[in-house]
């Protein structure tokens, strides 16, 4: 079939050549005349295959996503009852205008309403249950929390203890040994002191010798003095008789000199005695003095030894007291160890209690938890079947509306599987679609979408109201609710509807119809009128519309694109334009 084609197109292409250069015609057209060379490619006379162009221009566009819906009343109530029931009376019809309040009709619930308030009176006990014994548990694991802190608290003190005395022993024994050092230096010092003693007490000794010797001597040199005096009278009277003499010529002037001379000797003989003497009591003073200072300094030596002693009494004292310390930290080391130990096993059993409080409360609250589901689930139930029933089993419309489902028969009995009635509310409709993963983060609140209403063969606009943000757990499906207006006021719940929305929107695109394209393998082309000749142009395509293209890279927009009869054409080829300008 396309090689039929193919030659066909070539026959028509040679007649066009043919004519066109019987005519004279040929050559490239000006893009001003190409309008005008296209009307003449659509005349009559014109050989070549039929073909329809439309120009290409400029519209927005957006991306079409198509999914099912479904109608449903803005407020609708589908009343059920969850147990088989007796219907004693009916006050309404299908089809009638409720209001919100109305009675429907009359159920026999006797036994139920009396199970339900009793249900209620369990469900309510095993709350306070659950309460009492959470809070019990609670204040015990507290208890129990503060014991752990306490013991880690008196840990940590015990450790700080442990760690002062350690630091404290080798500062103490180093003391005791500075203080056993000092003790032989003390003794040798008393040695000393002692020694020096008994040579004090020779100094003593030798010195009252001395003073013995002269006070014995003084005695001896006063009476030397005294048997001098009057040999010195005797000398000096000696000379004046000399000199007498010497006057009178009785004696020599030599005798007179020798008499003087032998008074000068005795009185130099007596100074020299006193002298002595003066010399002999300042000795006698001086070793008196001496003798003082001796047994002053034997009394500071004996003085100085006693303080010795007592300094090494003293130093002794302190070394025991010293190791006695050291043996007490010692001990108060072991026994802070010990302590140690004690509170740890204490902190530990503290956080087993703590454990186990928290295992039983977790247990306890549990199976507690479990009687209040269970007693919550008998009162949920029973709330779901007396939902919409007063305390007298009437059966009340929740809203205002129509009641476009009535299933209650006087004397008869009302099922747990299907609803006794059903109400739609006055409120605008809305439409719910189930949309996929990869569309729904396109969706945004008061984004516009089309519906399409098959039952009414009618199309609307609709406004995106919500969208939610978590999938169902079956399908894996998002679910967004549109609200629809509707003036005719003909929608009913439950009416199927096809939603189109509209995404990744583009302004100013250029857009082809789809069917214009055409492909290559991977290669999109299209064909364009020039003339009375096809051109082969590819393109690149972006968004795809409803029956519409986008065009990225190939066309500027403007130009003539054949829409139909292009997969007849190849380029260059003659064509006759039967439509579309």
């Amino acid at each position: 079939m396309k090689k039929t084609r193919v030659i066909a197109v070539l026959l028509s292409a040679a007649v066009l050549s043919l004519s066109l250069n019987a005519c004279g015609g040929g050559g490239k057209e000006s893009n001003e005349e190409e309008e005008a060379s296209l009307q003449s490619a659509s005349a009559p006379e014109t050989f070549g295959t039929a073909v329809q162009v439309q120009r290409v221009a400029s519209e927005n566009i957006s991306t079409e996503n198509k999914v099912s819906g479904r109608v449903l009343a803005e407020d609708e109530a589908t009343i059920m009852v969850g147990i088989s029931a007796k219907c004693t009376a009916v006050y309404k019809d299908a089809g009638d205008s409720v209001q919100k309040g109305d009675i429907l009709c009359k159920l026999d619930l006797a036994s139920t309403l009396s199970q339900y308030s009793a249900s209620q009176i369990s469900y309510e006990s095993a709350i306070q249950s659950y309460n009492d014994q959470k809070s019990l548990f609670d204040q015990q694991i507290a208890v129990a929390e503060k014991n752990v802190s306490i013991a880690e608290e008196q840990i940590t003190v015990t450790q700080k203890q442990i760690a002062v005395n350690e630091q404290q022993i080798p500062v103490t024994e180093k003391q005791i040994s500075v203080q056993e050092a000092q003790i032989p230096v003390l003794r040798n010092q008393i040695a000393v002191q002692e020694a020096q003693i008994p040579v004090v007490q020779q100094q003593i000794e030798a010195a009252e010798e001395q003073l013995s010797a002269g006070e014995a001597q003084i005695p001896v040199l006063e009476k030397q003095i005294a048997l001098l005096e009057p040999q010195i009278a005797l000398a000096k009277k000696n000379v004046s008789d000399t000199e007498a003499l010497l006057n009178m010529g009785a004696a020599s002037q030599i005798e007179l000199d020798n008499a003087k001379i032998q008074a000068d000797q005795a009185a130099f003989g007596k100074e020299q005695l006193q002298a002595q003497l003066t010399n002999t009591e300042a000795q006698l003073n001086s070793s008196r003095a001496q003798i003082q200072q001796s047994k002053y300094s034997i009394e500071q030596l004996r003085a100085q030894i006693q303080q010795s002693n007592y300094s090494v009494e003293q130093l002794q004292a302190q070394i025991a007291s010293s190791k006695f310390s050291v043996e007490q930290m010692r001990a108060q080391i072991e026994q802070a160890k010990f302590n140690l130990t004690q509170l740890e096993l204490q902190r530990d059993n503290a956080k087993l209690s703590v454990s186990q409080l928290q295992s039983t409360r977790s247990s306890t609250l549990a199976q507690l938890e479990a009687g209040i589901e269970n007693a919550r689930s008998g009162v949920q139930q029973l709330d779901s079947v007396l939902e919409d029933v007063d305390g007298q089993g009437n059966v009340i419309a929740p809203i205002s509306g129509t009641l476009v489902t009535f299933n209650a028969v006087e004397n008869s009995y009302v099922s747990n599987a299907m609803p006794v009635a059903v109400i739609n509310g006055e409120s605008d409709m809305k439409v719910t679609a189930s949309v996929s993963e990869a569309l729904v983060p396109k969706l945004k609140i008061g984004d516009s979408a089309d519906v399409y209403i098959s039952a009414l063969s009618r199309s609307m606009k609709a406004e995106i109201r919500s969208v939610e943000r978590a999938a169902n757990a079956q399908t894996r499906l998002y679910t967004v609710t549109l609200t629809l207006s509707d003036p005719a006021n003909d929608l009913l719940t439950g009416m199927f509807a096809d939603v189109t929305f509209h995404t990744d929107r583009v302004n100013n695109a250029i857009v082809v119809p789809s069917e214009a394209i055409l492909t290559n393998g991977d290669t999109q082309y299209v064909y364009v009128a020039v003339g009375n000749r096809a051109k082969y142009v590819e393109v690149q395509t972006g968004l795809t519309g409803t029956g519409v293209t986008e065009i990225l890279n190939g066309l500027d927009g403007g130009e003539y694109l054949i829409t139909v009869g292009q997969t007849y054409v190849t380029d260059g080829a003659d064509i006759r334009i039967v439509g579309g300008l």
